[in-house]
């Protein structure tokens, strides 16, 4: 074995593995999903890139079903993984739906650290957030969320985890979906979606659109300046009633045999949209955004030889942003009067990626599967930048660019009739600018007892990751945002981690499903935001990205998922997690401490009837915000429930809600509230 790892090290260097369809043959059993608890050994491929029953995963997997993101009403893949332990959805984007939507936090790691896929392909980071809401629910076929650090098969970003979003496939019969509704704040919403197989040939095409007037909260910050002393803090301006918006989402998948051992497949997404939201001074912002994804590749059935993966994939995403907003200043002298300086300003950003890999497996025996592949990732970053008013008049703007070739190996070993997996890995990522880095990580699993009724089963790992500078931390220019400027540092190095895991699984008579784990992180470099200077142009602060020399993260996690009575299934889980800038002795502010959830769901086929019922809570949060400054968001209930009746075995009609209680929150501590209210949402499905 040591001189087979030593052979394939010689000849290959290995990089993601491009997840592709579950049923290659292009078949519909992605509308077969049972609701049973029994369903655990439903097939997952993210966390070893190779396909393993979600019981035989050595690391922790927690798998969104189809079923279940239908069932619940989600929306979209952010929406999708509220319920998931470990999992802290960041709501800073406090207009509801529209904007740069939530960021996706896992086991106190922020947004960044998480890297999020789509088919087994990354997702360029664009902005803060992952732009999870741009992918629709009526595409997805699962998530996959895989915690615990994944650079040795990942590369960059998979400091905390991987969120693997897996699409629908093309189905064997002639498949006609389509879905319309409406609801409050004016809401509009449909899709369609047809999927056939023709021979070679299977296809998937799906249409869907959005469109609401919105829900905004009552004020938003806007910096105060006092003449001739400069910042003076913040004031609250009354907002609009209303945050317009506007998201279309285009989508296409096919899949053509090349005889019995090779298929060509490929996909595409085309997303357009648009935001607005006005204040009670005439102020405005809008923002309109693209984006592009395609990926196409062959995949070659070799026989003993293995089998092999060629990928090419490229991504596009515009964005046009501007804002025409006030700044207040006072007069310096008594009698102290009050002014309201008109400023416009705005950027427009664009992000290209390419990539390209090859992926090969192969199995010896019934007890070695060794992976192996190489690729190659460029990115592209082009913003611009511009401010005019009384106070400046400038513009900015850069082009960035960068080059990262990697290499990746894992071997996984299955002994004592799979009653015990070993699977160590390792990955070699080349940056021109910051060198070469080596992630190596080890996975375990032994199954204590395997067969019915309980099935008790023990998962650990260690690793190292690591995250790359992104392209505008390390290049954007001086640019002044509301109430602070912020600036790129080209000297940032690597952020570093090593993290381990263990979880415990023990199984109830097909009942029951039980997980307690524990997770812990030390963070070297870690890229942050501070303060480079308190009082920098008219008082403002300037704020840069930096290095963190230390910090930590750990805490317990726990999640039941149980079908107590036939047709009825309940989840809860629980998260403890402490965050520590160890240099400053203080919280990193990224997460709250205690999240619970609980989820409901009922579906009495027979008659055609279901329904759903949610409810999550996070404790009290200190977070860094707008200018670098300290906020306390209270602690917040969310609620939402569904209906559903099933008719004439091609009809359903549902009605969903949201925010049960009328529940409010504050988050910036300015006395409004930060939650959309009780809001409603009624319509049709239909399919043949």
């Amino acid at each position: 074995m040591v001189a087979l790892i030593i052979t394939a090290v010689a000849f290959s260097g290995v990089s993601a593995w491009a997840q592709e369809s579950d049923d290659d043959d292009g078949g519909d059993s992605e509308d077969d999903i049972d609701s049973d608890i029994s369903k655990a050994e439903e097939v997952v491929v993210t966390g070893t890139r190779t396909e393993h029953a979600i019981s035989d995963s050595p690391v922790p997997v927690e798998l969104i079903t189809q079923e279940e993101i239908t069932n619940s009403g989600c929306r979209d893949a952010g929406d999708a993984l509220g319920n998931v332990p470990g999992v802290f959805v960041d709501d800073y984007e406090a207009f509801g739906r529209g904007g740069p939507g939530s960021g996706i936090n896992l086991h106190g790691l922020p947004t960044d650290r998480v890297l999020v896929l789509i088919d087994g392909q990354r997702i360029p980071k664009t902005m803060r957030a992952p732009d999870l809401e741009v992918i629709p629910a009526s595409i997805i076929r699962r998530i996959e969320v895989v915690k615990g650090p994944s650079s040795a098969l990942y590369g960059s970003d998979a400091v905390g985890g991987v969120i693997n979003i897996i699409t629908r496939d093309p189905t064997k019969k002639f498949t006609l979906e389509g879905e319309g509704g409406y609801g409050s704040f004016n809401t509009v919403k449909g899709n369609v979606l047809h999927s056939w197989t023709l021979g070679p040939l299977g296809y998937l095409a799906a249409f869907g659109r959005e469109q609401s007037d919105g829900w905004i909260d009552d004020y938003s910050y806007k910096a105060i300046t006092r003449m001739g002393v400069g910042f003076d803090g913040f004031t609250l301006v009354e907002n609009d009633e209303e945050h317009p918006y506007e998201l279309n989402d285009l989508f296409g998948k096919f899949r053509l045999k090349l005889g019995e051992r090779a298929a060509w497949r490929g996909s595409a997404r085309y997303h357009w949209e648009y935001n607005g939201a006005k204040d009670a001074d005439d102020g405005y912002y809008d923002d309109d955004k693209t984006r592009l994804d395609t990926q196409t590749g062959v995949d070659v059935d070799m026989g003993a030889a293995g089998n092999l993966a060629v990928t090419a994939y490229y991504f596009r995403h515009t964005l046009r942003y501007r804002q025409y907003e006030s700044i207040y200043v006072w007069d310096l002298f008594e009698p102290t009067e009050f002014y309201s300086i008109y400023n416009d300003k705005g950027n427009d950003t664009r992000t290209d990626s390419y990539r390209g890999e090859i992926v090969h497996n192969v199995l010896f025996g019934t007890w070695n599967l060794l992976t192996s592949g190489v690729d190659a990732r460029y990115d592209a970053l082009d913003y611009e930048s511009f401010e005019q008013s009384d106070m400046t008049d400038e513009d900015s703007g850069y082009d960035a660019y960068q080059t990262v070739t990697s290499g990746y190996m894992q071997d996984e070993i299955m002994l004592f009739n799979d009653r015990w997996s070993l699977v160590p890995g390792w990955r070699l990522d080349y940056h021109a600018e910051w060198g070469t880095v080596f992630n190596p990580k080890f996975s375990t699993l032994v199954k204590a007892v395997k067969s019915d009724p309980y099935k008790l089963s023990v998962r650990a790992s260690v690793g190292r990751a690591f995250k790359e500078p992104d392209l505008s931390q390390l290049y954007r220019k001086e640019f002044r945002h509301t109430g602070y400027y912020l600036t790129g540092n080209k000297d940032l190095a690597p952020e570093k981690a090593v993290g381990w895991d263990a979880e415990i699984e023990q199984n109830f008579f097909n009942r029951a499903n039980l997980k307690l784990g524990y997770f812990q992180y030390e963070i070297e470099d870690m890229i942050w935001t501070g303060v480079l200077e308190e009082s920098y142009v008219s008082g403002l602060p300037l704020l840069a990205y930096d290095n963190i020399k230390r910090a930590r993260t750990y805490g317990v996690e726990s999640s039941i998922h149980a079908s107590p009575v036939k047709y009825v299934k309940l989840q809860l889980h629980h998260t403890y997690t402490k965050t520590l800038d160890l240099d400053a002795d203080e919280a990193l502010g990224t997460v709250s401490e205690h999240q619970s959830g609980a989820q409901l769901f009922v579906d009495i086929d027979p008659w055609g009837l279901g329904g759903y019922a949610a409810a999550n809570y996070q404790s009290e949060r200190d977070y860094i915000g707008m200018g670098g400054l300290w906020y306390t968001a209270e602690p917040r209930w969310t609620t939402k429930a569904r209906v559903y009746k099933t008719m004439l075995n091609h009809l359903e009609v549902f009605g969903e809600f949201a925010n049960l209680l009328g529940d409010e929150w504050d988050r910036e501590g300015d006395g409004d509230n930060d939650m959309p209210p009780f809001s409603v949402f009624g319509g049709l499905k239909m399919w043949y």
